[in-house]
């Protein structure tokens, strides 16, 4: 069987590739190993990682290694305040 961090690797890229992502965005909250996402422009770690991207910035493609059975925390960003796993 393939390596299972190498098939969510290859599904990501390709993903990112078809839909022609210019700026992408990997977050890493998880315990477990990180994916490595390779493919994403920008890579933040840990439940503060809405810190660690500028306020403006956009992204065209967002991918998260989340942790198994986490609840929701909720964010302010901008006039709006979301829900997220």
């Amino acid at each position: 069987m393939d390596n299972p961090k190498l098939i969510v690797n290859s599904f990501a890229s390709a993903f990112a590739d078809a839909i022609e992502s210019q700026n992408s965005l990997a977050i890493n909250i998880s315990d477990f190993d990180e994916l490595n996402l390779y493919t994403a422009q920008a890579k933040v770690k840990g439940f503060g990682w809405l810190d660690s991207i500028p306020p403006e910035t956009q992204y065209d493609f967002i991918v998260a290694n989340l942790p198994i059975g986490m609840r929701r925390e909720k964010f302010q960003i901008g006039n709006e305040e979301i829900s997220v796993i």
